[in-house]
């Protein structure tokens, strides 16, 4: 699936892997998931850590801002 998320993702270094699975660059052990109602959880070492609801870019960047990720 892609959208406007997963591109910003993608172009930003993070690599999916599974669908709608996507790991940090520097982390491998970082993975954000998406499902389908734009609802994004944060995953460290297989553990959920955070989840937040987005609905513009601006919803992912603080959210990844948030958890220290950009």
């Amino acid at each position: 699936m892609k959208n406007l998320f997963t591109e910003y993702l993608i172009k930003n270094g993070w690599k999916e892997i599974s669908f709608l699975t996507y790991q940090f660059p520097h982390n491998k052990s970082i993975e954000i998931f998406f499902d389908n109602s734009n609802q994004i959880e944060l995953y460290i070492d297989k553990k959920r850590k955070s989840e937040k609801y987005i609905e513009k870019i601006e919803d992912l960047l603080s959210f990844l801002s948030d958890n220290k990720l950009i």
